[in-house]
């Protein structure tokens, strides 16, 4: 059983996947699983929860189709250490051997049996489908708000929900919250009728799952932001279980099969306030404040890292404060504040965790912003100003101030 492939083709491919994870939890995970079927090669990785799967077009000399494992560590050091080269790759269950132009490799590895059976999303299922480009902005904008504790793994990932075109992409860590809203270029579902014919038809109502945080940093190290690939993504109507494919064309480069998070997502919409009781809204220049938040952060308590926020006609005065070093930080930001009227008594202040702050300030893309709020203890919302910045909406939660100044 033997092909033939490109050293540049099959190391094209792989960085298509990534590699395998350092002590898996079976050993045959640090393999990959080739599978030869004609000319078609396909390549999977996988870590249980998680399984990559692209493809590579071959010359068969063999003319059987058949099934291996590679070591994933050995192969990678090998490819690239060679120059670009045609491989001929001669495999059977236990056994992998490797010939160059002038070198040979005989490995033995774990048999295909023993790799974990791939399920793809093949039933009943909703398909949404966006460009990479969109998808991109929009996991780099939201998935460094997801939350880290493993006690509440709904917020472990990203929500996302669907309804007709429309789709919502929300984030939160308990801190703050982040909520994108965008039009996909297709949703749809497909289903089984009575008769058993599988029917393709505009989504009828609407839906949502969450995607791990783990599932879509391993995504986003294979994307691009300048790509004009689409986005396909499948979701099972009645398993946790998707599948996002990379479309160039209605090729599909690479697939990402994952299970879901199969948690209530908290009521986001209860956290987020009215717009009509955001009585006290500001706007800034946000290169402007980020530099002064950054700067305000290194004199504050270095375990809270608290900044206060006082608001006055026509600038805002950023001030922080370390007990322990006697520190004591102030800096004034020119400022356009809005809602005077219903504000008796300027100064307003207001306190803020300044990590925060700047992580929300980061990932705003334009370079004004508005931040509105109603009192000193209820959430204030961070919008760029803008029709590209509208599509991000930012909640942050207030903070008891533990100083005066």
């Amino acid at each position: 059983m033997r092909f033939i492939v490109s050293s540049a083709a099959l190391i094209a491919a792989l960085k298509k996947i990534g590699k395998t994870e350092t002590n898996p939890v079976i050993p045959v995970l640090e393999n990959y699983l080739f599978r030869l079927t004609g000319e078609e090669l396909t390549i999977c990785v996988s870590d249980l929860s998680n399984t990559f799967v692209t493809t590579a077009f071959v010359d068969n000399i063999g003319k059987k189709d058949f099934s291996f494992c590679v070591e994933c560590r050995m192969l990678w050091d090998l490819l690239i250490h060679i120059e670009e080269q045609p491989l001929v790759i001669e495999a059977n269950e236990n056994n992998v051997t490797i010939l160059g132009d002038e070198f040979k490799v005989d490995v033995s590895g774990d048999s295909y049996l023993d790799f974990p059976k791939i399920k793809d999303v093949e039933r009943d299922h909703y398909t949404i489908e966006l460009s990479e480009s969109e998808f991109f902005d929009i996991v780099s904008g939201t998935l460094p708000f997801t939350s880290y504790d493993e006690l509440r793994p709904a917020m472990c990932g990203l929500y996302v929900k669907a309804e007709r075109r429309n789709l919502t992409f929300v984030a939160t860590d308990g801190h703050r919250l982040v909520k994108c809203t965008t039009l996909a270029d297709k949703i749809g579902e497909k289903y089984s009728s009575v008769d058993g014919q599988q029917i393709d038809q505009e989504v009828q109502s609407e839906f949502a799952f969450i995607i791990a945080r783990k599932t879509l940093k391993k995504l986003m190290a294979t994307l691009s932001r300048k790509s004009n690939r689409t986005i396909r993504i499948k979701v099972e109507k009645y398993t946790p279980l998707m599948s996002i494919e990379v479309l160039s064309g209605d090729f599909a480069e690479t697939k990402l099969i994952a299970r879901l998070v199969d948690e209530k997502f908290p009521d986001y919409q209860a956290a987020i306030p009215e717009d009509t009781i955001l009585s006290i809204r500001w706007q800034v220049d946000r290169k402007r404040a980020l530099t002064a938040f950054r700067r305000a952060k290194l004199f504050a308590n270095r375990a809270t890292h608290q900044v206060a926020l006082h608001l006055y006609p026509e600038y805002v005065k950023v001030s922080s404060e370390d007990l322990d070093f006697s520190y004591q930080y102030d800096e004034k930001i020119k400022s356009k504040v809005l809602g005077t009227d219903q504000v008796p008594m300027l100064p307003f202040k207001i306190g803020f965790n300044s990590r925060f702050l700047i992580e929300i300030m980061s990932n705003i893309k334009v370079n004004d912003i508005e931040m509105a709020c109603s009192a000193p203890n209820r959430a204030a919302i961070v919008r760029g100003i803008g029709e590209s910045g509208e599509k991000f909406m930012y909640l942050i939660m207030p903070v008891m101030l533990g100083f005066n100044h």
